[in-house]
């Protein structure tokens, strides 16, 4: 099993929506960047979470436990949380699927954490 840690953030965060990023390391290798265009700080956490999982994917890995501090993302992944934002939705079930592909789990973390393993 692998363990990764992800965080997508939006530059200006509070704007309806800013410059979007995120990145994600795997059991300490190399940490991934991703720079995503402009939205919103949720849309940015999902396509990291999503790009992180393709990663792992990519790389040959058949289990996965991912750490978040986005309690929105991990709530609305893990399904104890209802989708509200229609444009979510879709990223959501993306989600959802590579994490049942991957035999994995989603969990949420104290942003400290985040910050100790990214350095954001």
């Amino acid at each position: 099993m692998q363990t990764i840690y992800a965080d997508g953030g939006c530059r200006g965060n509070g704007i309806s929506e800013g410059e979007m990023y995120g990145s994600w390391v795997r059991d300490v290798q190399k940490m991934e960047w991703r720079e995503y265009g402009y939205g919103t700080n949720n849309r940015a956490e999902y396509l990291t979470l999503i790009d992180a999982l393709k990663d792992a994917q990519a790389h040959g890995v058949d289990r996965v436990l991912v750490y978040m501090d986005s309690q929105l993302i991990v709530n609305q992944v893990n399904g104890e949380w209802k989708v509200k934002e229609a444009a979510l939705l879709p990223l959501q079930l993306e989600a959802r699927k590579l994490l049942f592909d991957l035999k994995g789990s989603l969990r949420w973390v104290r942003r400290d954490v985040i910050f100790e393993k990214l350095g954001h």
